[in-house]
């Protein structure tokens, strides 16, 4: 495996390159046109400090950054790094809620992947273990190439026992966009499907209640 490190990353450039020398990777530190690190022109991250993380919300930034990843990679995250002290004192020095910083992230959660690391090298070392299952393609559940802007759609495509054609016809014919959608669906709802029978329907709520909480 190889992975290619933007040569912006500043002080980590020449850190993280010998990291993962020393791992057994040929690493390279070049121009990269999207995100900070790549692993075999295939798995992409866009590295944040916490700071730099809240800078990028409050700019936008950080949505064009993961939709440029979106669009270009079958494999993309976002990687944040920083304790939860460091991020009660970003918090407090940059005015953000909670609830801003946790809504950006969830909002990226829908079509793409946010990773949490508490200092610099667990995150070098989660990307590269990342980097090597998504490479493997060893999933628990169904692979998910590309995540749709469709949370809803993201969260049954992950159930290795749903079809993506079943998927497909739960949002034409019910028009399911959000968990709030997926909530609402009674056995009723879906055995009305043409292509939907009473196995699937159940097989559907059960997985829906194991995945979404009841308020």
């Amino acid at each position: 495996m190889y992975v290619k490190i933007d040569n912006r990353e500043k002080d980590r450039t020449q850190i993280a390159c010998d990291y993962y020398t020393q791992k057994g990777l040929n690493a390279e530190i070049t121009t990269l046109p999207v995100g900070d690190y790549i692993f075999n022109d295939k798995v992409v991250f866009e590295w944040k400090l916490i700071s730099d993380f809240i800078a990028s919300v409050k700019l936008k930034r950080v949505f064009n950054q993961s939709i440029e990843m979106y669009e270009n990679f079958d494999y993309h995250y976002v990687i944040i790094v920083g304790s939860d002290v460091e991020l009660e004192n970003c918090l407090v020095l940059d005015g953000l809620r909670p609830s801003a910083y946790y809504g950006a992230i969830t909002r990226l959660n829908t079509y793409t992947t946010v990773i949490n690391a508490p200092d610099e090298f667990t995150a070098y070392e989660l990307m590269m273990c990342q980097a090597e299952k998504c490479l493997d393609d060893d999933f628990v559940y169904k692979r998910l190439p590309i995540k749709t802007p469709n949370p809803a759609q993201n969260l049954l495509l992950l159930c290795k026992d749903i079809g993506d054609e079943t998927v497909k016809l739960l949002k034409d014919e019910l028009h399911i966009y959000s968990f709030k959608d997926l909530k609402q669906l009674s056995y009723n709802d879906l055995i009305n499907i043409h292509g939907i029978g009473p196995k699937t329907a159940n097989m559907i709520l059960e997985y829906i209640g194991e995945t979404i909480p009841s308020n």
